[in-house]
């Protein structure tokens, strides 16, 4: 008897230490991801003449690294808290960076709404669209009415209407290369709200909210 207790007793730490080491490797690979992600993301103010290629590239190769590093999805816990997955590494990843909590909300909103965009269009079903976004190219859809289409890098609020945003991946989105061409510079109900948040955050000058204001009288006057 004294054997078989000794050998269970065994095989309980064994199981435990197994345990133990499972969950220390998973801790350290999510750290990884996440210190990954923080450095790759381009959230650092940059002029508004400045290019914005170098960081809509950043952007496309922040959504491939989220594809490829995010942790499954697991609940634990009485209160079912939600771990792992793309929005917990984009979460975790901007907490790292330092910036205003108002400016990091709306930043978080546009990596996780392009995410999902990019999961609607099909495009990380193609293991080569993770290649051309870790370039930082424009991937190809594959799924719905633009399949076989480039996705591009576009904006909330046109450059035209507002130039202060241009360069900051809060104001990016996912789009169909169609469309991309299609953001022009007519403002409307959807633009202004979208100028407003990005004024109560800063990211728009109370200078540059005042010309946005006047340019908005006059589209309002002309209608």
């Amino acid at each position: 008897m004294g054997t078989f207790y000794k050998a269970v007793f065994a095989l309980l730490i064994a199981v435990a230490l197994g345990f133990w080491l499972l969950q220390k490797n998973e801790k350290a690979r999510e750290e990884t991801a996440i210190v990954g992600l923080s450095e790759l993301m381009n959230v650092r103010p940059s002029p508004p003449a400045a290019p914005v290629e170098p960081v809509q590239k950043d952007f496309l190769r922040s959504l491939a690294y989220v594809k490829e590093h995010a942790l499954p999805l697991k609940t634990k816990g009485l209160d079912e808290v939600t771990t792992g997955g793309p929005d917990d590494l984009i979460h975790k990843a901007l907490d790292r960076i330092e910036m205003p909590a108002v400016i990091r909300g709306l930043t978080d909103t546009s990596f996780q709404e392009a995410y999902n965009t990019c999961e609607r269009m099909g495009i990380f079903e193609n293991p080569a669209n993770l290649a051309t976004m870790a370039d930082g190219l424009p991937p190809t859809i594959m799924r719905g009415t633009f399949a076989g289409q480039q996705a591009r890098v576009g904006f909330r609020l046109s450059p035209i209407l507002s130039i202060e945003v241009k360069n900051h991946p809060a104001n990016f989105v996912i789009v169909p290369a169609p469309l991309w061409s299609l953001q022009g510079d007519e403002w409307n109900v959807g633009q202004e709200a979208v100028a407003r948040r990005f004024a109560d955050a800063k990211l728009i000058s109370p200078n540059g909210w005042a010309k946005i204001q006047d340019a908005i009288s006059a589209s309002n006057a002309g209608k």
